[in-house]
Formats: C-alpha cells, structure tokens, sequence
C-alpha cells in the first residue's frame, strides 16, 4: 500500500503491507527482514495496544501477532481489531500449544493460529494466506 501522495513509477505494483506484532525485538526484527527481503512493507509494534494504533494509521492487508505479550495481549488486541475494523485478516503466533487456543483464537476471528518458531516457508505461507493469496 502506497502511501497517500506517493506516486509509483509506471508498471511499479504497490508493496503489500504486514503487521507484525511482537514483545520480542529479536523474533520481530527476524520475521520482518524475511518478509521485507521477499518485498513485503513491514509495520511492526510490540503489544497489542500499539498495534491497534498501527492498523489505524497504515491498514495493512495482514496481520502476524504475538499471543503472549505485556499491556494489550494477542487474543485482547485480535477481539478490538476485528470490531474496529471488519475485515482485518489476523493470524496469531504462539510459542505455547496451538491446539489450547485455537477453537477461542477462531472464535474471535482469527484466520490462523501459527506455532513458533517458524521457518521461512511457512511465514511466507500464512502471509500468502492473510493478503488472499497475492505476492508483493
């Protein structure tokens, strides 16, 4: 998504942008040069509160979120951007058990629930999966 003003040079597609929330620095900053080297924009925040103020500012075509983290967590900040904004695409991460929270992650309105660590393959997977499909 282009911001508002910015022109592309012709034949130039917008860059497909990713929300990427998580209270580790280190997993974040991972998981966004993946994402950022294969030519997604890459937001980041980390918790749930900041990252409610992110999709506001940029609405980004995904989301990847943390369940765990401190002020607003994962499945709080899942619940708020669903009734905020119909149609957010959100897939939580987890570190935990997938299985303990996946029919309450479902339930709020995610549209996966991923385990941690995860390999390049299947970020790109899950993103592929939140933008409907479309590359960069």
């Amino acid at each position: 998504m282009a911001p508002i003003g910015v022109l592309l040079p012709p034949g130039r597609q917008a860059l497909t942008t990713i929300l990427l929330v998580d209270d580790s620095a280190v997993v974040r900053n991972s998981l966004a040069q993946m994402l950022s080297n294969r030519g997604y924009d890459v937001v980041e925040a980390p918790d749930g509160l900041e990252a409610l103020e992110q999709y506001a500012l940029r609405r980004p075509e995904g989301v990847l979120m943390d369940l765990y983290m401190p002020r607003m967590d994962g499945m709080a900040a899942l619940r708020e951007l669903v009734r905020r904004f119909p149609g957010a695409r959100v897939a939580l991460m987890t570190a935990g058990d997938v299985r303990s929270v996946m029919a309450e992650a479902r339930a709020a309105g995610a549209v996966a629930v991923l385990a941690k660590p995860l390999s390049a393959e299947q970020l790109l997977a899950a993103v592929r999966n939140l933008t409907g499909g479309s590359p960069p």
